[in-house]
């Protein structure tokens, strides 16, 4: 896979998250997910741009992580892998970040395919 987000892009984003308040916007909008998770059926969930996994926590107090495979991704945090499918993509204050380049490759490696049922939700903050 491309990479989504440049060397120098990437060790910013590590920096921003060393800080324990930065990466909470998925907090806001968790129950706006679990109703998508809901409504959908969803049995897997690719967060993109994770962070630190604060939806899944989110979800997890809300009471709609049972049967639901997460799967964070997020270039900043390598250990997460890469992005799989799923059958309900997120992606909180995460996309309008990426580097005008890099957003083909984040579109045709990540949302064309990333979707089985054809869902997809992009919640951003204008």
């Amino acid at each position: 896979m491309s990479q989504t987000i440049s060397d120098d892009y990437l060790r910013e984003q590590q920096k921003l998250h060393e800080n324990p308040n930065y990466g909470v916007a998925s907090t806001q909008f968790a129950h706006v997910v679990a109703n998508l998770v809901k409504q959908s059926k969803a049995k897997s969930l690719t967060d993109y741009g994770a962070g630190k996994k604060r939806l899944w926590s989110s979800l997890a107090k809300l009471s709609v992580t049972e049967g639901l495979e997460y799967q964070p991704y997020d270039p900043a945090f390598p250990d997460y892998g890469p992005p799989k499918s799923a059958d309900l993509v997120c992606c909180i204050r995460s996309a309008g970040t990426l580097r005008p380049i890099t957003r083909k490759n984040t579109d045709s490696n990540m949302f064309a395919s990333a979707v089985n049922r054809s869902m997809c939700s992009h919640v951003e903050s204008i």
